[in-house]
């Protein structure tokens, strides 16, 4: 299975948790770093036009359940780490129109997007990039 298709079956709701717990291991990778990489996958693909909105809301609230979960917390020390949540965050965010904010404002235009705008700023960094080196290594693993 591919990443791509784990963020489908997320999307939709039907991914189980022993998918993610499989692929993780095939690609000898930690639940926390499949919390990355599909964080990162379904940010830089919305904002590259590739998914829209509402797949990729779906998605961040199934990954945000996964987050939640004991199997990624335990996994984890009991830590939900940063970009995933972030990532959640931001979506999140463009589903009710905030307080103080007129019928006419889009929260997908006003909250979301400028939020996944800075995250996938930060992705510029040196860490990132060698971040995008396994996240690349993932992709073909999966594609085997």
């Amino acid at each position: 299975m591919s990443i791509k298709a784990i963020i489908e079956k997320a999307s939709e709701g039907t991914l189980d948790e022993k998918e993610v717990i499989a692929f993780s291991g095939a690609c000898r990778i930690s639940l926390d770093e499949f919390a990355h990489e599909f964080s990162k996958y379904v940010a830089q693909n919305y904002w590259d036009g590739l998914y829209d909105y509402s797949f990729c809301d779906g998605a961040m609230n199934w990954l945000y359940g996964f987050l939640t979960d004991p199997a990624y917390l335990e996994s984890n020390d009991n830590t939900i780490s940063e970009f995933p949540l972030e990532v959640y965050l931001a979506f999140d965010a463009g589903e009710y129109r905030h307080s103080g904010d007129e019928e006419s404002v889009d929260p997908v235009r006003k909250y979301t997007d400028p939020a996944i705008d800075k995250v996938l700023s930060a992705k510029n960094s040196y860490k990132a990039i060698k971040s995008d080196i396994k996240q690349l290594a993932i992709v073909r693993a999966s594609q085997l």
